[in-house]
């Protein structure tokens, strides 16, 4: 049974989205990124929000981003090496995401950590001008994942400066 040509947007968006969320957690689902003891005992930052916020956080994040990337999947007006590129990007950005919470959470190695969070602020960056070069909303939706990257920088560097 051939799926019908409107149903095909809204799979493949499922799909993208789908995906975002499963490589974003995946250091969650392994329990990578549990607050155990060694977190809890850490000195945090003023303004370190409540646990709970984070979860609530990277979900709409990675909806966004998810959302994003399929805006670019979807855009025909540009040339598909352009398209494909930023795609390409997109996908390694995901395996820098999820590095972090392993370097930081798993392996405990703060200030590498930092250094892991300051590639992949670098990488967005591009990853937002390539976005919005293909479909200005797509870069748009990005800048949300930027921000809270640099809160997320802001908080593990004083985590670290206070180790």
């Amino acid at each position: 049974m051939a799926i019908k040509q409107e149903n095909r947007g809204y799979l493949s968006w499922a799909i993208i989205v789908g995906l975002t969320m499963i490589a974003g957690f995946s250091p969650t689902l392994f329990g990578i990124t549990e607050a155990g003891d060694w977190y809890n005992s850490l000195p945090k930052p003023p303004g370190t929000p409540k646990p709970l916020i984070f979860p609530i956080a990277w979900t709409l994040i990675f909806l966004l981003i998810g959302w994003g990337a399929w805006f670019v999947h979807r855009t025909v007006t540009r040339s598909i090496r352009h398209r494909r590129e930023a795609l390409e990007l997109y996908g390694a950005h995901l395996v820098v995401n999820a590095a972090w919470p392993i370097v930081f959470f798993g392996l405990q190695m703060v200030g590498i950590a930092l250094l892991v969070l300051i590639a992949l602020i670098a990488i967005v960056g591009v990853l937002i001008s390539r976005f919005w070069y293909i479909r200005p909303i797509a870069g748009m939706l990005l800048l949300p994942y930027m921000a809270w990257l640099c809160f997320a920088f802001y908080l593990n560097m004083g985590i670290w400066l206070s180790l």
